[in-house]
């Protein structure tokens, strides 16, 4: 038995070619790439770290990361959230990050809020991992921080490789990464965020930017019954690969009342705007929505797939019904190109129909 619609989805993948290529260049360099053998988290700060001061205490926030960093400027030790508690040092950047049970007292309600936020999410019956017990385990993660883009590759004690039949591959079976290793050249495969990379080395590499098309033919003879078959999707000319662009075409549509939707946009201070690089367009850099600048009187925001548009940065603001097309001229290098999947397709005087 199979679903009507994923035989004909297969039909077409297999009878059909990519309907073209992509029409401008992606920074393919490679990010930092960290491999260890311990429990380890990174933590990426989107360059040099910024603050914002938390109102009547010693205490700064640090904005550009999605980590919790808080710096005591009165002691300058800095905090770090990891489970219920918090890790201690004395230098953001250095490796010298360790438990601590003692902390200052204005950090003691934000503990508790992030506590109970914990066990609101963990499932019915579970208790939230502990940081007191992971130090009395010894398993506290080591912290790795990068200012930049970087990866972080984690096995469970030295790198197992196991033989994938028939295809002289390698995978490395101690990991949720996907680390692969060619038998015949020992060149190391590894696949972030959809690019290949390779290396002769897991520890220090260099890695370079491998197309997929460049990759070796054994590649493409990965089992789709194996355990690693999930690769396949990035992997050209494969049935996976095939079907994934099929589906990443098809929308995922919504309906959307035009009188209930609703969006507020919140700034640090004042908004403060900045050119886009390659779009003759400015966005807004201290507010975690998208909000772009098309002229001084039109304003769109971006929030869960809707469109808005308001004539001010702080709105008022109301569905769109249409986007100018110079937002889609956002290229791949901006911070901002994911808004350009959002797109409208239609509206009424009710409703507008988003995807």
């Amino acid at each position: 038995m199979i679903a009507l619609d994923r035989l004909e989805s297969a039909l077409v993948a297999s009878d059909s070619e990519p309907a073209g290529a992509v029409a401008f260049q992606v920074n393919n360099d490679p990010p930092k790439v960290i491999f260890t053998t311990k429990p380890s988290l990174l933590v990426l700060i989107d360059g040099p770290p910024r603050y914002r001061d938390v109102g009547g205490t010693d205490l700064q926030l640090m904005l550009n990361t999605r980590a919790t960093i808080f710096l005591d400027t009165k002691k300058s030790e800095y905090y770090l959230n990891v489970m219920d508690g918090w890790l201690k040092a004395p230098d953001l950047m250095a490796d010298a990050w360790s438990y601590t049970s003692k902390i200052p007292d204005d950090m003691k309600e934000i503990t508790k809020g992030i506590q109970e936020n914990q066990k609101a999410k963990a499932p019915e019956g579970a208790t939230p991992p502990s940081l007191k017990q992971a130090d009395k385990a010894g398993k506290i993660p080591t912290i790795y921080l990068s200012l930049g883009p970087a990866e972080l590759l984690v096995t469970e004690g030295l790198p197992k490789l196991e033989l994938i039949p028939d295809t002289e591959l390698e995978y490395v079976k101690n990991t949720t990464a996907n680390i692969f290793r060619d038998s015949s050249t020992l060149d190391y495969y590894v696949l972030l965020a959809g690019r290949w990379f390779r290396s002769k080395s897991l520890e220090g590499g260099p890695w370079a930017f491998v197309e997929g098309k460049n990759l070796p033919e054994k590649f493409a003879a990965i089992p789709e019954s194996h355990p690693k078959a999930g690769v396949l999707a990035s992997i050209p000319g494969t049935g996976p690969a095939k079907e994934a662009l099929i589906a990443n075409s098809i929308p995922q549509t919504a309906t959307i009342t035009r009188s209930e939707a609703h969006l507020k946009v919140e700034y640090d201070g004042d908004p403060q705007f900045k050119n886009i690089e390659g779009a003759d367009l400015q966005y807004a850099v201290n507010t975690a929505t998208p909000v772009i600048q098309v002229d001084d009187k039109n304003y769109y925001a971006v929030a869960n797939a809707v469109w808005f548009v308001g004539a001010a940065p702080v709105g008022p603001w109301a569905v769109a019904t249409s986007v100018p097309a110079a937002i889609y001229s956002i290229p791949p290098s901006s911070s901002l190109h994911y808004v350009t999947y959002v797109k409208v397709y239609r509206s009424t005087p009710d409703v507008v129909y988003v995807g």
